[in-house]
C-alpha cells in the first residue's frame, strides 16, 4: 500500500545519508537477501558503500554446518547443511559484492537478553534437552551492540589493522567463552527463576519441530579470539553471568508498573469509557463487550501487559456497576505473536476479535465499546477503528475518546486528561533509581516526553499538552522528542 511505499522510500532514504548500516534481517527464502533484492535499496547501499559507510551484515554460525565439536575459527571453511544455513552463505556473499570500502560480516550463534533466550523458554516451560557430546555457543546481545559500535569506531579512527588489512569484507565470531550444552544452561535459568528444574529429556526421545531438531544435529566449539582482540572485553564471557544479568534487568524494567500504581490509568480509561458505558444498551442482559485498544506490536509483553490492564478495568468498571467484559485488542501486529509466547491464548487485532464477539452474540444485538489506550486522534481512531466497525453492521459499536482528549465538545481544556497523564509520570519520576539519573546535568534530572511520532499534528498537540502539563508540576524544564517521523518540514511538529 501506499504506507508501505512510502516506508521503502524513507529508508533508502536513511540508507544513502548513514555512516554505517546495519543489516539484521535474514534471507527471505528464495528471494534472498530482502535489502539486496530490492531494487531501490540496493542503489541506495551500493551508494552508501561508496561514500565510505560502514557496512554490518549480521550472519549466522550455521554457515560452518556441523564441525562434530571441532573448534571453529573465522578460518573455518564454511559448510552449510541446512537450506537455512545455505541461504545464509549465499546472502553473505551478495554483501561481498556490494563496493564497501569497510564490510563485516559478523556471524551470530543464539543471541539472549532480557526477555530472550534460556530465562524467557524457562518461565514457558520448555523441556531440558540433552544430547551427548553437543554443544551450543551463544552471546549476550549487549556484547553484540558492544562490537558493532566498537566497528564504527575503529573504521572512523582508521584502526583496521587485524580488520580489514587486505580484505575490505572483515569476517568475525561473535561468541561467548562458554559453549554448553542446552541442559545445563537451561537448567540454571529455571534456578534463577525458582522454579523447579525439569528432568533433562533425552534427544531421541523430545518431540521437536524441524527446525529445532537441526540444531541438535550440528556441533561446533566456537572460538572467539578475534572477538576478543577487538573487544577489550566481553560483559557477558558466559552465560553464567549473561542469566542472572538478564534476570536483574527483566525484574528493572518490569518493576515500573507495581500493581500499586495501576490506579491512575484505570481511573483515566474508566473516565474516558464511563459516560459511553451507560449509555449503551445492554441488549437481552447481554454484556458490554469493550476492547481495550492499543496500537499493537510484535512483542509479546507488550499484549500480555495490555491484558493485565484490561483485566483492571474490568474489575473497576464492575466495581462502578456496570456489567462489562474487557479485553485486551490490538489495531495491528498482536495477532501475528506466536501463541505459545501469550501464555498459549492468541492475541487478536479489531477484525478477528469483531468477528468473534459476533459470532458469540448468535444474532442477538450486542454493544461494543473501543477504549483507546492511546493519546490524540491518530489514524488508529479516526480510520482503524470506524472502518473495522463499519464491517461489523449486526453490532453496535462506539468509540470513546482517547486518554488525552482536546476536542472541547467533549472535555474542558482542564479536563482533557493531559493532567492525569502527567501525574502518572511525574509519581514514576519521583521513585527512578539513582542510576537513571545524568550525572552530566547538576544533579537534575533530563526529562523528555517522548511519543512514538505521527504524521498527525493533533497528535503531537496532545504529547504538548502532557509536555506542560508535566513540566508545571515538576518546576523544571521538559522537553518533548519522538521515536521517527516523516522526513519534510510539513513533519516538523513531531519536534
Amino acid at each position: 500500500g501506499s504506507d508501505a511505499a512510502h516506508a521503502a522510500v524513507e529508508l533508502a532514504t536513511a540508507i544513502r545519508r548513514a555512516a554505517v548500516v546495519v543489516a539484521t534481517a535474514p534471507p527471505a527464502g528464495e528471494a534472498g537477501d530482502p535489502f539486496l533484492a530490492d531494487e531501490a535499496l540496493r542503489a541506495a547501499l551500493v551508494e552508501a558503500a561508496e561514500a565510505g559507510a560502514l557496512i554490518i551484515y549480521l550472519s549466522s554460525v550455521g554457515v560452518y554446518g556441523d564441525q562434530e565439536g571441532r573448534p571453529v575459527t573465522e578460518e573455518t571453511v564454511p559448510t552449510p547443511r541446512t537450506a537455512r544455513a545455505k541461504r545464509r552463505l549465499a546472502a553473505e556473499e551478495e554483501w561481498r559484492t556490494l563496493p564497501a570500502k569497510r564490510l563485516a560480516i559478523v556471524r551470530l550463534p543464539g543471541i539472549y537478553g532480557p526477555f530472550r533466550g534460556p530465562v524467557a523458554k524457562a518461565r514457558e516451560g520448555n523441556a531440558r534437552i540433552t544430547k551427548e557430546g553437543h554443544l551450543f555457543s551463544r552471546i549476550h546481545v549487549d556484547d553484540v551492540v558492544s562490537l558493532c559500535s566498537t566497528l564504527l569506531d575503529r573504521a572512523r579512527s582508521g584502526e583496521v589493522a587485524g580488520l580489514w588489512d587486505a580484505d575490505c569484507a572483515a569476517v568475525i565470531n561473535c561468541c561467548d567463552s562458554d559453549p554448553a550444552p542446552q541442559h545445563e544452561v537451561s537448567a540454571l535459568a529455571y534456578e534463577l527463576l525458582g522454579l523447579p528444574v525439569p528432568p533433562a529429556l533425552p534427544f531421541d526421545s523430545a518431540e521437536l519441530s524441524a527446525m529445532q531438531r537441526s540444531f541438535y544435529e550440528e556441533s561446533r566449539r566456537m572460538v572467539n579470539t578475534k572477538l576478543l582482540s577487538i573487544l577489550p572485553a566481553l560483559k557477558h564471557e558466559s552465560y553464567r553471568t549473561g542469566l542472572p544479568a538478564c534476570v536483574a534487568e527483566e525484574s528493572r524494567l518490569t518493576r515500573w508498573h507495581p500493581r500499586d500504581l495501576i490506579s491512575d490509568p484505570i481511573t483515566l480509561l474508566a473516565k474516558a469509557g464511563r459516560r459511553l458505558m451507560a449509555a449503551l444498551p445492554q441488549s437481552s442482559g447481554r454484556r458490554l463487550r469493550v476492547a481495550l485498544v492499543d496500537n499493537g506490536s510484535l512483542k509479546a509483553e507488550a499484549t500480555l501487559s495490555l491484558r493485565r490492564l484490561a483485566a483492571a478495568v474490568e474489575a473497576k468498571a464492575r466495581e462502578d456497576g456496570h456489567a462489562v467484559v474487557v479485553e485486551a485488542v490490538s489495531a495491528r501486529f498482536s495477532d501475528r505473536i506466536p501463541a505459545r509466547d501469550l501464555g498459549g491464548t492468541a492475541g487478536e487485532t479489531l477484525p478477528g476479535w469483531l468477528q468473534r464477539v459476533k459470532g458469540e452474540a448468535r444474532g442477538l444485538k450486542q454493544s461494543v465499546l473501543f477504549l483507546p489506550l492511546l493519546i490524540g486522534p491518530s489514524n488508529t481512531i479516526t480510520k482503524s477503528m470506524p472502518d473495522a466497525a463499519r464491517a461489523v453492521p449486526e453490532l453496535d459499536v462506539e468509540i470513546a475518546p482517547t486518554l488525552v482528549c482536546l476536542c472541547p465538545a467533549l472535555y474542558a481544556p482542564g479536563s482533557s486528561g493531559a493532567d492525569e497523564i502527567a501525574k502518572m509520570l511525574a509519581d514514576n519520576l519521583a521513585v527512578l533509581p539513582k542510576e537513571f539519573q545524568d550525572p552530566h546535568c547538576d544533579g537534575e534530572d533530563a526529562v523528555f516526553v517522548c511519543d512514538h511520532g505521527s504524521p498527525v499534528a493533533r497528535v503531537t498537540a496532545a504529547r504538548e499538552a502532557v509536555r506542560q502539563s508535566l513540566e508545571k508540576r515538576l518546576g523544571r524544564p521538559v522537553s518533548a522528542c519522538c521515536m521517527e517521523r516523516r522526513e519534510g518540514p510539513e513533519y516538523d511538529f513531531n519536534g
